[in-house]
Order: C-alpha cells, then structure tokens, then sequence
C-alpha cells in the first residue's frame, strides 16, 4: 500500500516538473500608462515589449480616472486591451456604480504588443492610469 501511493504521489510530481520545466522566474512587472486626452474615437496607444527568450504573464490591471462618477450617467464604458484581448472593462451604470470585468490572467510571448484604451465617450476628453503587473519569467530550453 505504502508503495502504491509513493509511485502516484511521484507520478504526480514528474508531471508537474514536466508542465513547468521550462519556466524560471526572472522578475516581478508593474507598469503603469498615464493615458490622457483621448475619446472613442481616438483611443490612446501605447507598447508593452516582452524582451526575447521571455514570457509575460499578466495577473492584474487596474484602470483609473478622473471622473466625476455620479455625474457620468448610466451606459459609458471604458476598456483596455493588449493587442485584441480585452484586459479590463468597465461600465457606468445610474448613480455612479459600476460593473468590473477582468479577463486575467494572460500571457504574452516575446515581442512588441500594442496597448489600447478607449471609452464611449465623445464629447469631452478623460485621462486614465493604467496600471499592469505581472511576472516576468525565462524561456529555458
């Protein structure tokens, strides 16, 4: 019996050294875009560079703005993306609440990857903080 669960209990671990094998950890990612001026129809641009030979895994975003939020009204939304995954969104809804949606976690492979922000809003401008953070780890052959 005792053998029995010795050969699952390593079974078990050779499986998990084979998923993560290649993977070392090389360092924690906070990054932070000041995004300012920008509307529906200018979303604000930006770029993350994941250095060659590394992975990013991105594990939470956070968007701020200089709102009034109770003055907003219901149905403006504001979303960041990094190249087409949606990242974070949000939407105002009557009285200032909102709805939160975080599709995290994500990982970026190595490369140059374009970061979006934009809103619904058209007729006056907003400036946002969008903070990124991650773990950061080598690709190991």
């Amino acid at each position: 019996m005792k053998f029995s669960i010795l050969i699952l209990i390593l079974s078990f671990s050779g499986l998990n050294a084979q998923c993560q094998g290649n993977l070392q950890f090389n360092q924690i990612i906070n990054i932070q875009y000041d995004l300012t001026d920008f509307r529906r129809d200018q979303p604000s641009v930006d770029t993350l560079i994941v250095p060659a030979g590394k992975v990013l895994k991105i594990t939470s975003t956070s968007l701020t703005d200089n709102w009034d939020q109770a003055s907003i009204g219901s149905g403006v939304t504001c979303t960041a993306r990094i190249d087409n995954l949606v990242i974070w969104s949000h939407q105002y809804s009557s009285g200032g609440a909102f709805i939160i949606h975080e599709n995290l976690p994500i990982w970026l492979n190595s490369g140059s990857h374009i970061v979006y922000v934009c809103s619904n809003i058209t007729s006056w401008e907003s400036n946002y903080t969008l903070a990124i953070s991650g773990v950061e780890f080598n690709l190991i052959p």
